[in-house]
């Protein structure tokens, strides 16, 4: 069996991928609000408390999230999956696997190899402007993973 060749990848600033989520998260909180709002006299001061606690604790991880720089690049060595983040190149080893695909975009999620405690990166690819190495990039995304070579 053959290895899919090395492939590489700039994300982009997966800016409607941002608005997606904030959006989602928008509609979660204002529901689990008015839920609140309606259901006041019914609930405890700690319930009320517990429930606006989540609210902002949510709310303040996705704009996190959202916030978050995109990485560089997603790139495959031909052994091994490579995300490139921040201004200094610094690469992180892991495995690619599509979590969402949707044809002309799919939602990747990137786990770093155990060797580092970095946390799990979910990385939004469009077809827009890279027809040319998106199919080479879904075949590597899909293709059977093979052992790296021994030393």
């Amino acid at each position: 069996m053959r290895a899919s060749p090395p492939i590489a990848i700039a994300p982009g600033s997966g800016t409607a991928w941002r608005v997606a989520l904030l959006a989602v998260v928008a509609a979660t909180l204002g529901v689990l609000l008015a839920w609140a709002w309606v259901t006041a006299d019914d609930l405890s001061l700690p319930v009320r408390g517990v429930v606006l606690g989540a609210a902002a604790l949510t709310g303040a991880a996705v704009v996190r999230l959202a916030l978050r720089r995109p990485p560089r690049s997603l790139r495959f060595t031909g052994v091994r999956w490579e995300l490139e983040l921040g201004p200094a190149g610094e690469a992180l080893a892991g495995e690619a696997r599509v979590a969402f695909d949707l044809g002309g975009w799919m939602l990747v999620r990137f786990e770093p190899d155990h060797a580092r405690r970095a946390p799990t990166r979910w990385v939004p690819l469009a077809r827009a402007g890279r027809s040319p190495d998106w199919h080479a990039l879904r075949c590597c995304l899909y293709a059977p993973r093979t052992a790296p070579p021994s030393a």
